[in-house]
């Protein structure tokens, strides 16, 4: 008989979701130096004005303020993502990990 398994691990990916106040344990933000995200999108074949919009965003810091806006700070990971993926992603884990360890402490304090 299969059995459907229950996760409670979601993971949400967007360049809007930092507009939108989820209940989250983390919000990782990739950060992109402009002239490799400028790189990265005429790789793709992505049109001139999308790829000014992004680099417009990422030049004035959009996501990083709508974040701050809807998460407390120490939800956010900031992550620079100029390595390969998997290197961001290892990246992305060991953060994650932190912050979970790090609320777990918070937890075991508050509980007396």
């Amino acid at each position: 008989m299969l059995r459907k398994k229950r996760s409670d691990n979601v993971i949400a990916e967007g360049h809007l979701l930092c507009e939108i106040r989820l209940k989250v344990d983390v919000a990782v933000l990739l950060r992109v130096h402009p002239e490799l995200l400028e790189a990265r999108l005429e790789a793709k074949n992505y049109k001139p004005e999308k790829i000014m919009d992004n680099i417009f965003c990422e030049g004035i810091d959009y996501c990083k303020k709508h974040l701050e806006r809807n998460y407390p700070k120490e939800k956010i990971v900031e992550v620079q993502a100029r390595k390969s993926i998997k290197e961001t992603a290892d990246t992305i884990l060991k953060e994650i990990k932190k912050i979970k360890k790090r609320g777990k402490r918070v937890k075991k304090r508050g509980k007396k």
